[in-house]
């Protein structure tokens, strides 16, 4: 099994200029190699719906990146990670194949509550 949460994503076009494509790519969250597939993350907080986005172009990416050829053939799986549960949002998931899984850990509700309120405290 191998994880990465700091891979990039794309072929890298002209052999002479590959430094600045390995700054412009695109980057998951995560990728992790099972032995049988390829899982690509990508987690949100807020803006769901860009993750779908995201998540489809990573997926047409992943098998022309150079560091990830020996995986290229690997059936690819798509999961998108949210806090909040949003019907529409999971049902487009549905339809494009993509995993949405909620993971809420303790402190999203604060965190949640602080953006909302723009940091102002319960005193002010």
């Amino acid at each position: 099994k191998f994880v990465s949460s700091s891979a990039r994503v794309g072929a890298l076009p002209g052999v002479e200029k590959q430094e600045y494509y390995k700054v412009i790519r695109q980057y998951p969250d995560a990728i992790i190699f099972t032995g049988k597939e390829v899982l690509i993350i990508e987690a949100k907080l807020f803006q769901e719906n860009a993750a779908i986005g995201q998540l489809l172009t990573y997926r047409e990416m992943f098998p022309s990146t150079p560091e990830f050829q020996i995986w290229k053939d690997l059936p690819i799986k798509l999961q998108l990670v949210s806090p909040r549960r949003i019907k529409e949002i999971m049902d487009v998931c549905v339809k494009m194949g993509i995993e949405y899984v909620v993971f809420k850990p303790d402190w999203v509700d604060e965190y949640y509550h602080y953006v909302l309120n723009k940091g102002r405290s319960e005193d002010e």
